[in-house]
C-alpha cells in the first residue's frame, strides 16, 4: 500500500498532545500494523527527517520530497478549528505516485498526481478538489469525505445529488460520506440505495486523526483485502472507536456497541456568567451543531423542564452548587446526563444514566450518544435521497 499525504506537527492544549503525524503519517503508521508493505510519500524538511522516526518504526518506508518550512496544526481542544502555522505554506511541485493500491490525502503545501489500479481518495480540505482534476487516474476509485467536503465537491446540500456529481466527476465506484457521531453512508455505483454504517461508542473520544484512521482501515480492507465497501467501512468505524479511546495507532478489537445518533436533541446548561463561562457554552453549542445535533441552550437563570431532551450536558465549573442540584434532579428523572467538570478531582464514578468527565471532546460525544438509542436495527434507517442513474 502506498500512502501519499502530509506529515505535520500537531499540538493540542487540552488534552495535551504534541506529535508529528498528519494525515499521511498517521494513516501509514496504522497500515504498518496490518499491511505487509507500506510506503509513505510526503513532503518534509530534509534536515528534520529524524522527526519521522516514530512513523518508520511502525514498518513504514518513507519517501519525503523536500519542503522548506515546518508546518503546525494547533488546537485548543480536539473539536476546535485548528490554526495552521504558517497560514499560507509555500506550495511545492506535485508528487507523482504510481502503484496498485494507493491512499491519497489532500496537502496544504502541495499536491499528488496518482496513477493506481485501486485508489482511495480523502481530500481533507476546506477547498476540496476532485480526484481527477489534476490528472490522477484509478482503475477503481473510492472517495471518502465528510459532509462539508461533499457539499462543496458535489455542489449541493442534498447528499444524494452531491454524491451523484462526485461519482460522475471522478468515475468513482464508491463514495463514503462520514457524518461524525452519526456514522457514515456508503454509496456504490451498482446499488440504488446507500448502506448505513453506524458509529461505535468509546469510553473516551480523542478526535484528532480519527478521519485518517477511518480512511486507512477502509483502504486496507477495500484495496488490499478486496472486501465489499460496506464491510470495509464497518471495520473502519470500529477502528475509529479503538483509536479515539486509546490514541494508539495499533488498532485493537473493541466490543461492538453501535449507535445511531440521528435527530438527537441535547440540552446545554451552564450556570456561570463570566466571559469564560459564556465562551464555553457557545463553544459547546457550536461543536454540537457542527456534529449535526439539535440543541437547546438553557439560560443560567432558568432550569429546564427536562422532559423534552434526549440528553442533558451540564457545564458544571461555573457554579458547582447549582450544577449539583440540577444533576440530582436529572438523575431522579432518569434523564441521560453528562457533567463536564474540571475543577474537582477525582470525579464521581458513573451511575445509571449519569456520567462525569473532565474532557471536553468526550463530554460532547457522550451527550450525543447517550441521547441516541443503542443496538438499533440499522436496516430500518431512513436513507438519504439519491437519483437513479441514467
Amino acid at each position: 500500500m502506498i500512502v501519499v499525504g502530509g506529515c505535520y506537527r500537531e499540538l493540542c492544549e487540552q488534552p495535551y498532545w504534541d506529535s508529528t503525524f498528519g494525515s499521511g503519517g498517521r494513516a501509514a503508521a496504522v497500515l504498518g500494523a496490518c499491511s505487509s508493505e507500506v510506503k509513505l510519500q510526503t513532503y518534509f524538511r530534509q534536515d528534520r527527517l529524524a522527526d519521522l522516526y516514530g512513523i518508520e518504526t511502525c514498518g513504514v518506508t518513507i519517501d519525503a520530497a523536500p519542503r522548506e518550512e515546518d508546518i503546525l496544526f494547533s488546537y485548543l481542544h480536539p473539536l476546535a478549528n485548528p490554526h495552521l502555522i504558517p497560514t499560507r505554506p509555500k506550495v511545492n511541485p506535485p508528487i507523482k505516485v504510481d502503484g496498485s493500491a494507493v491512499l491519497r490525502f489532500g496537502f496544504v503545501e502541495g499536491d499528488s498526481v496518482v496513477t493506481a489500479e485501486r485508489a482511495v481518495y480523502d481530500p481533507q480540505s476546506l477547498r476540496p478538489i476532485h480526484f481527477a482534476a489534476n490528472g490522477s487516474h484509478a482503475g477503481r476509485l473510492a472517495v471518502v469525505l465528510n459532509q462539508a467536503e461533499l457539499a462543496i465537491m458535489g455542489e449541493s446540500a442534498d447528499m444524494g445529488q452531491a454524491v451523484q456529481r462526485v461519482v460522475e466527476h471522478n468515475r468513482a465506484e464508491v463514495v463514503v460520506v462520514k457524518c461524525g457521531a452519526a456514522g457514515a453512508w456508503v454509496f456504490t455505483s451498482d446499488e440504488e440505495l446507500p448502506v448505513f454504517v453506524p458509529a461505535f461508542r468509546s469510553q473516551a473520544v480523542f478526535k484528532i486523526g480519527t478521519g485518517d484512521v477511518f480512511s486507512a482501515i477502509f483502504a486496507h480492507y477495500w484495496c488490499e483485502k478486496g472486501e465489499p465497501p460496506a464491510a470495509a467501512a464497518i471495520a473502519a468505524s470500529k477502528a475509529v472507536a479503538s483509536y479515539a479511546q486509546t490514541r494508539s495507532l495499533r488498532i485493537s478489537p473493541i466490543k461492538p456497541d453501535p449507535v445511531i445518533a440521528r435527530d438527537v436533541n441535547v440540552a446545554v446548561v451552564g450556570f456561570g456568567n463570566t466571559l469564560a463561562d459564556i465562551w464555553l457554552r457557545e463553544e459547546t453549542c457550536s461543536a454540537l451543531l457542527d456534529l449535526g445535533v439539535r440543541i437547546t441552550q438553557v439560560p443560567s437563570r432558568e432550569i429546564p423542564s427536562l422532559d423534552f431532551v434526549g440528553s442533558l450536558l451540564i457545564l458544571a465549573d461555573g457554579n458547582l452548587r447549582s450544577s449539583s442540584a440540577l444533576t440530582r434532579r436529572a438523575s431522579r428523572a432518569n434523564i441521560p446526563t453528562i457533567v463536564f467538570q474540571q475543577s474537582r478531582a477525582p470525579l464521581p464514578p458513573p451511575a445509571g444514566n449519569l456520567r462525569f468527565t473532565d474532557d471536553f471532546c468526550t463530554a460532547v460525544y457522550w451527550a450525543i450518544w447517550m441521547a441516541a438509542p443503542s443496538q438499533q436495527n440499522i436496516s430500518q434507517s431512513v436513507h438519504p435521497s439519491r437519483r437513479k442513474r441514467g
